[in-house]
């Protein structure tokens, strides 16, 4: 990890800061999903029930779940190295062939006999999501796949900056997995981040940052969070039993809060724009925020960095990347920290 990544001092040049993103290499080990996306036109209600007819014009089929992570971090100019396990299906050799065609490596996609690879289908019409269908069948990976990942993980993170992990709970995020993961990366030092789910909140012991978003948090501390001070009380309580560097908790529209390890809270609020489709956005948070910190940023301006390229997602359909132009164009209208010292 760099040193300096918790300097809480912030940097007004960020618009300059973004060519130092490219090269920087982040090994990404979570949940393998395939989006497909079905655009269409909906003008007519259906005889049979009153449902919508959706008149099909085309098809799309991206990379989802911690690949979408990958996706920001490439559009960016980082490294992605993706690591996790898909099945020997449809959707596994889809996910594969994907990734492949977008530049991505699939060295670290590791095969499991028998498992249903996830599989997200959004049926769009009039730019509006009419319905999602899940396919998916949520088990812990197998042994041999979970040996077969340790394996390559072992090799991958003595080649990285930061070790980023997206965890949407379907099954292969574990203690078996992560505990030898985290150890080795913490011998490397590493930068280590995570999007956690609450039900794994307690396997992410001393990481660099976790980012839950609000509900998360909730259900992970048990505090129903309805204003600034239950906001707090729950962020006391994740950062005793989590014990991370920082605690970044996003609040959709209400911004976003930073708890670091010194007791101090930083508050900032979302950045002011027309939202389209919010799917994907806390990916392009923990993305950017994460190769923002593994390129030498303090934890303040990687937020607001990160921040800003989540207020350029939102604005586009489906889930989508930032490239560094938009990125650069969205700093200026960046807002102001609110902080508030000393409170946990």
């Amino acid at each position: 990890m760099k040193k300096d990544v918790m300097d809480k001092i912030g940097n007004n040049n960020l618009v300059g800061f973004i060519d130092q993103l490219k090269g920087h290499r982040v090994l990404i080990l979570g949940d393998l999903i395939l989006d497909e996306y079905i655009w269409g036109d909906a003008e007519r209600i259906s005889p049979e029930a009153p449902v919508p007819v959706v008149n099909i014009k085309k098809r799309e089929i991206r990379p989802g779940g911690a690949a979408n992570v990958a996706m920001t971090i490439s559009a960016l100019g980082g490294v992605p190295i993706l690591a996790g396990v898909i099945g020997d299906d449809d959707s596994g050799v889809r996910f594969r062939s994907t990734i492949m065609e977008l530049g991505l490596s699939s060295n670290g996609l590791v095969n499991e006999r028998g498992r249903t690879t996830p599989l997200k289908t959004r049926i769009l019409a009039s730019n509006q999501q009419m319905l999602r269908i899940d396919s998916e069948s949520v088990t812990s990976i197998d042994l041999s796949a979970r040996q077969k990942l340790l394996a390559y993980l072992d090799d991958a993170l003595g080649k990285v900056d930061a070790l980023l992990i997206s965890d949407y709970a379907k099954g292969t995020i574990s203690v078996e997995l992560l505990a030898p993961v985290l150890d080795n990366a913490k011998s490397h030092n590493l930068l280590i981040t995570v999007d956690p789910k609450p039900s794994n909140m307690h396997l992410y012991k001393g990481v660099t940052l976790v980012s839950p978003n609000l509900k998360e948090a909730a259900t992970a501390s048990g505090i129903s969070i309805k204003d600034r001070t239950s906001l707090v009380q729950a962020a006391k309580k994740l950062m005793e039993c989590v014990a991370p560097k920082a605690l970044l908790i996003t609040r959709g529209g209400d911004g976003l809060s930073l708890f670091t390890s010194d007791g101090s809270a930083h508050h900032l609020p979302a950045m002011t724009s027309e939202v389209y489709d919010v799917s994907g956005a806390g990916d392009t948070m923990i993305g950017t925020l994460t190769l923002a910190m593994s390129a030498g940023a303090n934890i303040l301006d990687a937020v607001e960095i990160a921040n800003c390229a989540a207020g350029v997602v939102v604005r586009k359909p489906g889930v989508a990347t930032v490239s560094p132009g938009e990125l650069k164009e969205m700093l200026p209208r960046r807002p102001a920290w609110e902080t508030s010292d000393n409170v946990l």
